[in-house]
């Protein structure tokens, strides 16, 4: 779980200028913040065409992000800052963002203390300027919602959505020879959508030489049903925890898929939680417990040392730091900082698998972030078989 090390009330106001969007109302029923959100949505356009980038420019865009529970009135650090106004709603506030003059309003959901759920019609580039902001904030303050790919499969094939596409991005990690003649994957940006998408994705992974790079950035379905644009929407949902409406008007469809994705996240994280290790008191016994996260990688890694020194560089995406040490040829030990959290977090890791280990108050989301962005850069070659029991349950 997230931990902030500075949770006042206190702090930085979000000023607002001329130039800001107009601000959210203060609504005071639940239906009456549907009916807004139904009013920023527009109908599709007669050839189903739609822009490209993050959602339609100025329409419904909802962002799920991790707190520890306990968010401050206002706060913030450098270039963002952020304050929260009621509404006359129970759980539901306006949640306002600057970031480096850009400004972006969202109805925050609070029903949830630890993942907050976030509804805009801000612009797309101040909309993700705003969470670019908050998730990057020095000490940390949220973290993205990090979906693997085991985790946007599951959501697509929920009984109550119905599977419309996908997206993929990938970038070759390793960079080697195939070995077996055949040209190196290096990268591979593909976006298909409509009725034969699945039928088309099973052919590419009918390719031995294609399949461990089809890890999912995203994934579109269909919730509700009808014809009429009221009565359904279609939603691309993102690793980073961002769904964008791309047709119909169904906002409470929207929402509940929000809800239930978000919903299925936390329950796999609370999962991946238990295998922290640690000592607990039981029966008059101290016992220990927890397990490691075992991560497997199909293709080896050809040079286990080098992988390890980019892993730890503390960098994003992953905010890793750590001490290795090289316990014998081709098999490091590392004592590791989650940059996020302030946590610690320790690997063991070879050239065909890594054991992570989370400490007693380590966040199932580290580990989450850790595989999603190995995918995006590795592809569904690398697995984490507790990851994928726990989005199973």
């Amino acid at each position: 779980m997230m931990r902030s090390a500075s949770r006042r009330n206190g702090g930085p106001r979000v000023a607002m200028d001329a130039h800001d969007p107009a601000p959210l109302p203060k609504v005071q029923t639940r239906k009456q913040l549907v009916d807004y959100l139904e009013d920023q949505i527009a109908a599709p356009t007669d050839n189903g065409g739609e822009p490209s980038g993050q959602g339609r420019p100025r329409e419904l865009k909802s962002y799920v992000v991790e707190t520890d529970g306990s968010l401050a009135l206002r706060g913030g650090t450098g270039g963002t800052t952020w304050e929260v106004d009621g509404t006359g709603v129970e759980g539901i506030k306006i949640f306002r963002v600057r970031r480096e003059g850009r400004a972006a309003e969202f109805f925050a959901d609070m029903g949830d203390r630890r993942f907050l759920t976030l509804h805009t019609n801000s612009e797309s580039r101040e909309a993700k300027a705003a969470i670019d902001g908050i998730t990057g904030l020095h000490p940390p303050a949220f973290d993205r919602m990090w979906l693997p790919h085991c985790m946007l499969d599951a959501v697509a094939k929920d009984e109550n959505n119905k599977f419309q596409g996908f997206g993929v991005r990938f970038a070759d990690g390793f960079g080697s020879d195939t070995g077996d003649g055949t040209l190196p994957l290096e990268d591979l940006d593909l976006t298909l959508n409509g009725s034969l998408a699945r039928n088309i994705e099973e052919y590419l992974k009918g390719n031995g030489h294609l399949e461990s790079a089809i890890a999912y950035r995203k994934v579109r379905v269909m919730r509700g049903e009808g014809t009429d644009p009221s009565s359904y929407v279609h939603d691309d949902i993102y690793d980073e925890g961002y769904f964008a409406i791309k047709r119909g008007k169904s906002v409470q469809d929207h929402i509940n898929l929000v809800r239930a994705s978000k919903d299925r996240y936390a329950r796999a994280v609370d999962e991946i939680e238990k295998c922290r290790l640690g000592v607990c008191r039981t029966g008059g016994k101290w016992r220990f417990g927890g397990e490691p996260l075992n991560f497997e990688f199909r293709k080896k890694i050809p040079d286990v040392g080098q992988f390890v020194r980019a892993l730890f560089d503390s960098a994003k995406p992953f905010r890793l730091w750590g001490l290795e040490a090289e316990v014998e040829k081709g098999y490091y030990s590392v004592a590791g900082v989650d940059l996020h959290t302030g946590d610690p977090v320790n690997f063991e890791v070879a050239d065909d698998m890594m054991r992570v280990y989370l400490s007693k108050h380590g966040c199932g989301n580290t580990v989450m972030r850790l595989l999603c962005n190995l995918q995006a850069r590795f592809g569904t070659g690398i697995r984490c078989r507790q990851v994928e029991e726990a989005v199973g349950d």
